[in-house]
């Protein structure tokens, strides 16, 4: 757990499955938004086939679009 704020955003990946979710807790560990995505599944099917393909399109689109603005 970090000691302060860091100043980079949380992408937050929630199972549309689980019936716990908290994405606004994260705001207490950083100065930018907390991101959310969702992926069809529960906590662990979310990264089987199919729904982890999903996962890693959306992933993959936040590395893509990082990588832009860090150019």
């Amino acid at each position: 757990i970090p000691t302060g704020k860091i100043d980079i955003p949380i992408h937050y990946f929630k199972a549309t499955e689980s019936r716990i979710t908290r994405p606004e807790k994260w705001r207490q560990y950083t100065r930018q938004p907390v991101k959310l995505f969702e992926v069809r599944g529960d906590h662990y099917s979310i990264f089987a086939r199919p729904a982890v393909l999903d996962f890693a399109k959306k992933f993959d689109q936040i590395l893509d679009r990082n990588k832009k603005i860090s150019h």
